[in-house]
């Protein structure tokens, strides 16, 4: 969580998963209401859109006309875990809105941008369509763009870094676990190098990814001597 004040507050809050319901939407924007006087109209909640995460499903108490498994609803331990996930996630939420009020200082901005070569296009042609795989000559956006906030002594603050890739290079490495065993993947790795270098928080927004994936992963597509996906 990144909150900013001048004329009025402002906040970030960004979350590790694949993607969030608006039911859940609305928990983290009341959250910050209540906890830091943020507007509704001021708050931004955004996801890593990590593979290598949980999705939270909503409880039917919450939210009545969104997809949701049906296994959630037929088999009990589902459930139960779902409401692990999701109190987990919200135990977080609370914690990470309570650490950027203490840490609250005058500060001054700047930005930037670089190329870093890691991700590439994921649309694969194969004979039965259009799949997601590595492309190599497909086009890819290499550009990361940063925003940093020093305090006035010039000690970093916050680092939020922009950059369009779809997160999971671990995404279904465990297969015999059920292939989802959760990581930070790769944002988590450039997160925890950014904050050992600069100190500070360092927050990943994800770019346009809906065809920009990682150049390498434990599991993808490649076309077989048919031209069909394994």
């Amino acid at each position: 969580v990144i909150i900013l004040e001048t004329d009025r507050r402002y906040a970030i809050l960004e979350a590790d998963m694949p993607s969030m319901f608006p039911s859940e939407v609305h928990y983290c924007k009341e959250l910050l209401k209540d906890m830091a006087d943020v507007d509704h109209d001021h708050s931004w909640i955004a996801v890593s859109h990590s593979f290598s995460a949980p999705h939270t499903w909503h409880l039917l108490s919450e939210q009545n006309d969104t997809y949701r498994p049906k296994a959630l609803d037929e088999n009990p331990a589902y459930m139960e875990i779902a409401q692990l996930i999701n109190e987990a996630y919200r135990t977080a939420y609370k914690e990470a809105v309570s650490e950027a009020l203490k840490d609250m200082r005058e500060a001054v901005c700047g930005s930037g941008s670089g190329i870093c070569g890691i991700n590439c296009n994921r649309n694969v042609e194969t004979a039965d369509g259009w799949w997601e795989g590595v492309n190599y000559e497909g086009y890819a956006d290499h550009k990361v763009s940063v925003i940093r906030f020093n305090d006035l002594n010039g000690s970093t603050i916050a680092v939020i870094y922009n950059y369009s890739m779809q997160v999971g290079v671990m995404a279904g490495e465990f297969p015999d676990l059920g292939g989802r065993v959760t990581s930070a993947d790769v944002v988590g790795v450039s997160s925890l190098y950014v904050e050992r270098e600069l100190g500070g928080t360092a927050m990943f927004l994800c770019g346009a990814t809906g065809d920009q994936a990682p150049i390498f992963k434990c599991n993808y597509v490649e076309n077989d001597i048919d031209g069909r996906y394994r």
